[in-house]
Parts: C-alpha cells; structure tokens; sequence
C-alpha cells in the first residue's frame, strides 16, 4: 500500500523516475514496476507524468485504488456508495462466518440496513465510521437506500480494472479475469450465474 501511494505522490511532486531518485535504501525494483503498472492501468499516470485525475487521486490520502473509485463517482448517490465499499474492502467482513456467499452488494445492503435501524454493534459501527470518513474525503451525505449492483461493479472496477471477470465458458463459477488469472466461485453462489462480475477480493 506505501508503494502505491508513494509512487502517486512522486509523479504529483513531478519527481521523475523513482528509480534515479537518492533513496537511502532503495525500493525493490520489481516492486517499482508494480506499483507503476497499477498507476498506469488506474490512468493515474501517462507518459507525461501525472495526469489530471491522478492529481485528484493523490490528494485523497488512502490506497491509490480506493482514491480511484471515489475520484469516478461523480453523483452523490455514487460517491456514499464508493465510501461504504471502500470501508468494508478496508475492514475485516462482517459476514465472513454467515454463509453470506461472494456478493458485496449484500454487504452494502448489510451495513446500511444497520445503519438505517440504529444496531450497528460493533462490527458493523467499525465500518460505518470508516465509512464515514470516506464521504468526509467526498463532501457527501450517508445514503442509506438499497444500493445499485450495476453501480457497485462500476465503482469496484474502477479500483480492480484486472479483476474484470467474464465467465469462462466451461461452467459455471470460473471466471477468467482481465489480468489473465482464472477465479472461482462456489457453484451454487448466486454470483456464479453471471456473466460479468467486479472483483474487489480474492483468496
């Protein structure tokens, strides 16, 4: 994450090439490279250095790929709703031991359905306030109204371009991803029906 964000702030300074600059300790250089491939494919940077929508990233001080998805939600409704899936990429997930399936769009409807009713508790307060601070980044409102799941794809694939997933045609719950990776989902996932997915997570 430090690399990442480093890099962004080099490219904002106008800093050149990371590699010529009097590092104490030099960064790995393969790390470099990672770091500046993700800039690139965020379009946080071009070959002239930074670029406009980079500059608006570096200034928001999270995970360039977080700072991505808030800087292309452009309506209110999208901008709370990049807040609440960035707090609950940045937060441990509540319905891990719930059988909840792959879908953050239940998450999303999770954590404003508590918020809505007032029982946060203390997982879901944790990510309330996290997400909280997000739409502080934004200047938004919270937005409690039942999420879009094309909108939450848009937004996740504007923090994951190389977890585009298209379903792979020899059955369902494999996925191949932008990046060329192959994924997977249970079979009797609902997520696994679909076509095109968004993905913010992998293990």
């Amino acid at each position: 994450r430090l690399m990442y964000s480093m890099m962004l702030s080099i490219a904002s300074w106008g800093g050149g090439e990371a590699e010529s600059m009097p590092w104490l300790t030099p960064p790995p250089a393969a790390a470099l490279r990672q770091a500046r491939s993700l800039l690139a494919a965020l379009g946080a940077v071009g070959e002239g250095g930074i670029t406009a929508i980079g500059r608006r990233m570096a200034a928001l001080p999270c995970h360039p790929r977080i700072s991505h998805m808030l800087v292309k939600a452009q309506k209110t409704e999208e901008k709370a709703l990049a807040a609440d899936i960035a707090a609950l990429l940045e937060e441990k997930d509540p319905m891990a031991q719930e059988n909840a399936g792959a879908d953050l769009g239940a998450r999303v409807s999770a954590l404003r359905r508590a918020r809505r009713e007032h029982r946060e508790g203390r997982a879901w307060g944790r990510i309330a306030r996290v997400a909280e601070q997000y739409r502080s980044l934004t200047r938004c409102a919270e937005d409690n109204t039942d999420p879009d799941p094309y909108s939450i794809g848009a937004l996740v694939a504007a923090a994951y371009p190389e977890r585009i997933a298209k379903a792979h045609q020899d059955g369902c719950g494999r996925f191949l991803l932008a990046c060329g990776d192959m994924a997977f989902t249970d079979r009797d996932d609902p997520m696994s029906a679909y076509v095109w997915l968004a993905v913010a997570s992998l293990n």
